[in-house]
């Protein structure tokens, strides 16, 4: 089912080229949404295990005006109308959480993908009591197990299988540190999570109206969605991507990570990489992955990694680290301010 002239991704950059998130949010947007149409059908063949595309990602930034609510949720409604993805959405307990996606099966069917869609993870990711039983299930989902047994406190024990789920989300520097038990950022979550750091944005448009033109992209975007919401089966390499993929792994293995809070996923971003090359193959209707498509990954994600560690800034426990980088945030914007105007901002 080759698409025969842009990809699905070509076209939904180009659809929100003209809102103001930046562009950064809505790729990566695109990318998980894509991913949640694709579901546990596809996959890679790792040998002990099998791969599947789905993705944890959550979109960060500070400034109101990167508008990362927006972003997602222009990206979601493109899942309006597939079936075979499940989108679930604000604050749930554990038990409701499990017993949705159980629900969601129909008959003999495979059960759906599952999206949690989540415009503040705070909400989501809440540090009431249930909060942190919700990390270790997304950290226990993330592999997507084949069987899963779930103990529920009055309705005995849930049986799951064939999971798949990915996530989008957004939230603040502030929201990292304050806003999310502890336990997702120290039990393995967040090594999971592909951290999506803007700190502004440079579009401006006060008066958003769809051109006609970007009203047939979004047609055109329903409709190719729908489509590659049917491929099915085993992405697989050429041998020359195998050979680019075996050199990059080689020297990514012995390359040490330079700083800490990016460990976990750095340590994960060999699997990272091929699910991104796997969802960019697919953008194209293709189940077959070319150097350039891995090449293409690991820029995408590379871009992703400068500027991830942004999005931890007010970790470690300083009372002075939310005032610094409201500091920071003003010089970027004026770049250059006499004392007292700059004391007046803050």
């Amino acid at each position: 089912m080759p698409l025969e002239k842009e990809s699905f991704l070509d076209v939904y950059l180009r659809y929100t080229s003209r809102q103001e998130s930046p562009e950064m949010f809505h790729l990566w947007t695109g990318i998980t949404v894509l991913a949640s149409a694709l579901g546990r059908k596809c996959y890679i063949d790792r040998g002990y295990y099998q791969l599947y595309p789905n993705i944890f990602c959550i979109l960060v930034a500070g400034s109101a005006k990167c508008r990362k609510s927006t972003a997602v949720n222009i990206g979601v409604k493109l899942l309006e109308g597939i079936r075979s993805t499940k989108v679930i959405s604000g604050k749930i307990t554990p038990e409701k959480f499990i017993q949705e996606i159980y629900e969601a099966k129909e008959g003999d069917k495979a059960p759906p993908a599952v999206l949690v869609h989540s415009s503040e993870l705070s909400v989501f990711l809440t540090k009431q009591s249930y909060g942190e039983p919700l990390i270790y299930l997304l950290t226990d989902l993330f592999d997507c197990p084949e069987t899963w047994t779930y103990k529920t406190k009055n309705k005995g024990e849930v049986h799951l299988r064939d999971v798949f789920l990915c996530i989008i989300a957004a939230t603040t520097p502030d929201g990292i540190a304050k806003g999310i038990p502890p336990s997702a950022l120290h039990e393995g979550f967040f090594s999971r999570v592909l951290t999506v750091y803007q700190a502004d944005t440079t579009r401006r448009n006060a008066f958003p109206e769809l051109s006609p033109e970007e009203a047939a992209d979004y047609v055109t975007l329903k409709q190719t969605l729908n489509k590659l919401a049917t491929l099915q089966g085993e992405f697989t390499l050429t041998n020359d991507a195998k050979d680019w993929f075996r050199k990059w792994y080689d020297i990514h293995m012995a390359t040490p990570v330079s700083d800490k809070r990016l460990e976990g996923m750095m340590g994960r971003k060999h699997d990272h990489l091929l699910r991104i090359a796997m969802i960019l193959t697919a953008s194209w209707g293709l189940t077959v992955i070319e150097p350039d498509h891995l090449e293409a990954a690991l820029m995408t994600l590379e871009t992703l990694e400068k500027v991830a560690p942004a999005a931890f800034s007010q970790m470690g426990g300083s009372e002075l680290a939310e005032h610094i980088e409201r500091a920071k945030t003003i010089l970027r914007h004026w770049r250059r301010l006499i004392r007292s105007e700059f004391l007046a901002l803050t």
